[in-house]
């Protein structure tokens, strides 16, 4: 059993704040990075014929603008090369300004079963400081014109800790989401890197000043506090949901498990190896032209950067990846992955977890507290 990701890099334009591996659309590389899409199945399922995937996230980027035709030759390249789980979750990142109707319709028809929608903000002030290309109406819009194509599972995407972003906007923006009654909400607070248009205009002087710490702080917790009162679960640091409707496919990443990846800049983890490739969106496509092999053992080609995880690192990421969730870890379970109690693979690192308010034990479960869940850095230094 495994899960998919698939990049797809390319936007209309980039956004101020963002520092994913993304690019302004080219039309002239449309095709060729399908035909590279479609290489990376072919060379992929050499490596594991018999898998079943049990979730397949198509994310960027903007997927959709790699257009509706190649995307359905995308998704039957797939669902050919290896067998989906019945319930198989399928998810489709969307910009709310690039998608139809008739395209949602396509979609679901095609077995795409989850939306994920980047609002980001229900201030149309803060959406032009972030570079956003849409309204807060549209994002209105295309739920409903989900809801209308079938789609029984929506995401809706928010960001705090915005420049200049108050408090007053944030609740407007989660009051707006609730109203919209998705099954589930992401929501992440910004971290603004060197490289992007944010990161240049904070060095030069010239970034409206960003909420404090203690003011992203307080945005946090109101926002527990809401959408707990609201019915949802705040299953994992970022993310809240209905009972039952966990985003399947981060789910495998936060309990550490296996999964494959193809595109440019994705990231795999199969059979102890961690891989990324490459991040050119031209060199992902010239590698399949040229067949180089990467680093990748068994000559993947697109393969930029592998690494074999050694025992030691398999545990500290079970572990640092198991405790950004509420449930938390479970101890006799890790115990029995990584052949030894975590008392002996951390000595004092539990108690010092429990002394300081960071984690409770609660049916054999290591789980982080509310202010574990906030300070998740204090957690991880625990472990590292």
């Amino acid at each position: 059993m495994l899960s998919l990701y698939v990049h797809i890099p390319f936007c209309r334009r980039r956004c101020r704040y963002c520092d994913f591996a993304t690019q302004v659309v080219d039309q002239d590389l449309l095709d060729p990075y399908l035909t590279a899409l479609l290489a990376d199945i072919k060379s992929l399922r050499a490596l594991c014929a018999t898998t079943t995937l049990t979730s397949v996230y198509l994310g960027g980027g903007t997927p959709l603008l790699l257009g509706i035709d190649r995307l359905m030759q995308l998704l039957a390249a797939i669902t050919c090369a290896w067998q989906l789980s019945s319930d198989c979750e399928i998810t489709l990142e969307v910009n709310p300004q690039d998608i139809t109707q008739e395209e949602l319709r396509t979609l679901r028809q095609a077995g795409v079963n989850r939306l994920s929608i980047g609002a980001q903000s229900f201030s149309d002030r803060i959406l032009r400081l972030l570079g956003r290309r849409h309204e807060n109406s549209d994002v209105d819009r295309v739920v409903a014109a989900a809801r209308r194509a079938g789609f029984e599972n929506i995401n809706l995407d928010l960001i705090y800790a915005i420049p200049s972003q108050t408090m007053a906007e944030w609740r407007e923006s989660l009051q707006r989401v609730q109203k919209l009654a998705p099954e589930h909400i992401s929501t992440y607070g910004l971290h603004i890197a060197p490289q992007t248009p944010f990161g240049r205009a904070k060095k030069r002087g010239i970034l409206p000043a960003a909420p404090t710490e203690d003011e992203v702080a307080g945005m946090w917790e109101w926002g527990h506090e809401f959408l707990a009162q609201a019915g949802y679960d705040h299953y994992e640091v970022s993310n809240f949901a209905w009972p039952g409707w966990e985003c399947r496919h981060n789910l495998r990443y936060w309990h550490n498990k296996e999964y494959l990846a193809i595109g440019a800049a994705a990231h795999g983890y199969w059979q102890g190896w961690r891989w990324r490739n490459s991040l050119s969106t031209q060199n992902y496509i010239a590698s399949f032209q040229t067949k180089l092999n990467g680093p990748f053992p068994t000559g993947h080609f697109p393969v930029a950067e592998s690494d074999f995880v050694t025992a030691t690192e398999a545990y500290i990421e079970t572990m640092i990846l198991g405790l950004r969730l509420s449930a938390g870890v479970n101890l006799a379970a890790v115990a029995a992955r990584h052949g030894r109690p975590v008392t002996e693979a951390f000595p004092g690192a539990v108690e010092c977890l429990l002394e300081n308010g960071l984690c409770d034990i609660d049916a054999g479960s290591l789980r982080p507290t509310r202010k574990g869940l906030l300070l998740q850095n204090e957690i991880c230094l625990h472990f590292v």
